[in-house]
């Protein structure tokens, strides 16, 4: 379920003299948002310098929050990170020089220096009460003493802030809605008898009698995201299978089959989407929502090359290759190093856990999908793209109408 935050919005600089701050950027798994998206505001006073961040969402009681972002420093300094749910304040001391956690309040606290040199934080903290509010504040401090600030040049940069709340649900309802720009095409589009895979909570807003097909029977996935105040609205799964294949499906069973965030975990994505098109009549529509890896967690990590992809379609590949757990543990944001990602890529590789497997944008996608033309029998019928999603819908073709697009 990862890569499923949504952007809500972006600060692109803020200077100060003493702080230098660029790409801040609030992704978030939770509904409720209301008000003004981010207050970004400093406060001076002598011998202190804060950033504050404001988000007013809703969390309720017991959730656990991560709160995670990167620090570059361009001088030694200390940063201290401070968070405040409703008056629940908690403090991590930051040596910028060492990447060393000097001390921390918080239920765990991380800290990694990466290969360009930024720090990467991730503070987790479960919240007291119901809030309807949380600040994250950051402070510079001088290298020689707490609150002292000595000026000088210091700066950092903080390239991401992204609040991820642990077992929450992935929710933008202009993506599925009918009512939104971005869920008018899947309504026009989907129609008659249709596969959702992966629905969740969340399923697309159609007119259409719908099978709805999960990884997992609907009871555990509610056991999954319990934490979730929309648990109750995960829809009833009718198919439990974890496969990319569907056996039991006849060819041309299905008007359509529909799915979001899906693509980028399978290891196969152009025979994914063969199969898709084989359970859809000619005339049918396979409708996908893909991420573009710039507004997910991927961004740093390189976009998957159109000779691999086609690489894995002629070669049929059915397990994801320990170099994609490789790319997913090391290159993306906070990634792993050392030991640590050792482990962590041989667990990962041992369960054939879901990851990312591959990366896209819509520029990338665009070239797979018409490079896949040539070999299976659809045309791209839309194809829309604003900030994460990339919306696709691909036309089945009659068996005599092999597409040479």
């Amino acid at each position: 379920m990862e890569g499923r935050e949504r952007m809500i919005t972006e600060v692109t600089s803020l200077n100060s003299g003493a702080w230098t701050c660029v790409g801040v950027s609030v992704r978030s798994l939770i509904d409720g948002y209301s008000g003004a998206p981010l207050l970004v505001e400093e406060q001076k006073v002598p011998g202190r310098h804060w950033l504050n961040t404001k988000l007013s969402m809703s969390f309720r009681k017991d959730e656990r929050l991560e709160i995670f972002f990167a620090l570059r420093q361009m001088d030694s300094a200390r940063i201290r990170i401070r968070l405040d749910l409703a008056g629940t304040t908690r403090n991590g001391l930051i040596d910028m020089a060492t990447a060393e956690v000097l001390s921390s309040e918080f239920t765990a606290f991380e800290v990694q220096r990466a290969r360009d040199g930024a720090i990467w934080v991730t503070a987790t903290i479960g919240v007291p009460t119901d809030i309807a509010y949380l600040n994250v504040g950051l402070m510079l401090e001088s290298a020689h003493g707490e609150y002292e600030y000595l000026g000088g040049g210091t700066a950092f940069v903080i390239e991401a802030l992204e609040i991820r709340n642990t077992g929450v649900m992935y929710s933008d309802p202009s993506v599925h809605s009918r009512h939104e720009p971005f869920g008018r095409a899947a309504h026009h589009l989907c129609k008659g008898k249709g596969l959702e895979v992966g629905a969740l909570h969340r399923p697309f807003d159609l007119d259409a009698h719908v099978t709805y097909l999960d990884y997992e029977k609907t009871a555990s996935l509610r056991k999954d995201y319990k934490a979730d105040p929309r648990v109750g609205d995960i829809r009833q799964v009718q198919v439990v299978w974890k496969e990319n294949n569907y056996p039991f499906f006849d060819d041309d069973a299905f008007d359509f089959v529909i799915n979001s965030h899906v693509l980028e975990h399978v290891c196969n994505p152009g025979r994914a989407i063969e199969e898709w098109l084989r359970i859809i009549g000619p005339g049918g529509v396979l409708y996908m929502v893909v991420p573009d890896k710039n507004y997910t967690f991927d961004k740093p990590r390189e976009i998957t090359p159109l000779e691999h992809l086609m690489e894995e379609f002629h070669a049929k590949t059915q397990l994801i290759a320990r170099a994609h757990y490789e790319d997913y543990v090391r290159n993306r944001e906070g990634g792993k190093t050392g030991k640590d990602a050792e482990a962590a890529i041989e667990a990962a590789f041992k369960r054939q856990s879901s990851i990312h497997v591959h990366t896209f944008t819509k520029d990338s996608l665009r070239e797979f999908l018409e490079t896949l033309m040539r070999h299976l029998n659809f045309k791209i019928e839309h194809f829309e793209a604003e900030n994460m999603h990339i919306h696709v819908a691909l036309r089945k073709l009659s068996d005599q109408s092999l597409s040479t697009h």
